[in-house]
């Protein structure tokens, strides 16, 4: 599986998505890290790390773009699936 339903692809992205945050172009980053995130749930899961950093890349967007709302709502999904996952790895290292 190559093209714009790879991992890489999402990778690639999530980088665009940064470059577009330091130079202050918010919407685009918005569309990048969305788009990352719809890949990688489909690709890889919610829980992985991946997923879980592009909903705070997401996050920060939403609030640099002053959507304080939709922020706290995705900085709670993600982490929530933070500690999902780290209550996971908790059971299984005993």
């Amino acid at each position: 599986m190559y093209g714009d339903a790879h991992p890489q692809y999402a990778s690639a992205l999530v980088q665009l998505g940064k470059i577009y945050m330091q130079i202050k172009k918010f919407d685009s980053a918005e569309v990048c890290f969305t788009h990352a995130l719809k890949i990688q749930e489909n690709v890889l899961s919610e829980e992985h790390s991946d997923y879980i950093n592009s909903l705070n890349n997401l996050a920060l967007v939403q609030v640099a773009q002053q959507k304080s709302y939709d922020a706290a709502h995705t900085l709670i999904k993600a982490n929530q699936l933070e500690l999902k996952v780290y209550r996971k790895n908790l059971y299984f290292s005993f």
